[in-house]
């Protein structure tokens, strides 16, 4: 089933020669449950029923994920890579699709890495664009994905710490690899109907999360991590 979460972003064009397709994508997050697993395949699709889709692939490296310095670092092939993703471009006919491989090139690691992949639709080479002069006035507007990508270490530990004061709920995780705050919902104890759902986060190795909790009474976040789901009552 195809996943339509994730979607990177919108972008505004002048030019109605342009002729954008439309990008599906099957999977926005990628696990590497374990290091010594080298290649993972995300498929592509172009549902349009005439024209091509052409696509660019930029990988980046997440440096520091989940903190306030995050950045996203552009792969370099200069020195021997971790981490490689190909094509970095690719044409795809109408209702076909392609794959983007993903290569893990090292097999060992203390913590997990993570990188996040955009696809984005671009325009075709200008010896197939057509009239350069054709000039319209109505705006087009290309979806684009990013796919995130974790590779857990050989020996992943999701370490959930949590304390609540008052109505303030904190996170922490000492671990070397995430997990994932999903489902978090809080009813108000005076009137059980009125429930609120609580804001979803990912918490990365190192992490520290606050969440200010609507009401006084019990709330419930479910994990996910590289062992499976459980319930946490707070």
């Amino acid at each position: 089933m195809l996943n339509y979460k994730n979607i990177l972003a919108f972008f505004l064009l002048l030019y109605s020669s342009l002729a954008w397709a439309d990008l599906l994508v099957d999977e926005s997050i990628v696990i590497y449950e374990h290091p010594s697993q080298s290649i993972y395949d995300v498929t592509v699709y172009n549902s349009d029923e005439a024209a091509n889709l052409f696509l660019e692939v930029s990988p980046f490296q997440v440096v520091r994920p989940g903190f306030e310095t995050q950045e996203l670092v552009p792969l370099s092939f200069d020195d021997a890579p971790d981490f490689l993703v190909s094509p970095n471009r690719a044409i795809i006919p109408p209702n076909s699709a392609s794959l983007v491989r993903l290569l893990n090139l090292k097999n060992t690691g203390d913590s997990e890495r993570v990188y996040r992949i955009n696809l984005v639709p671009a325009s075709p080479p200008a010896e197939l664009a057509g009239d350069e002069d054709a000039v319209a006035s109505m705006l087009q507007v290309i979806v684009a994905y990013q796919v995130l990508v974790i590779i857990l270490p050989e020996e992943p530990r999701s370490e959930v710490e949590f304390d609540r004061i008052g109505n303030t709920l904190s996170f922490s995780n000492p671990g070397n690899a995430n997990y994932l705050l999903a489902d978090g919902v809080q009813c108000d104890p005076m009137e059980p109907a009125n429930c609120v759902y609580l804001q979803s986060r990912r918490i990365y190795p190192g992490n520290s999360w606050s969440i200010e909790l609507p009401f006084d009474g019990p709330a419930q976040y479910s994990v996910q991590n590289h062992e499976g789901r459980f319930d946490l009552g707070l």
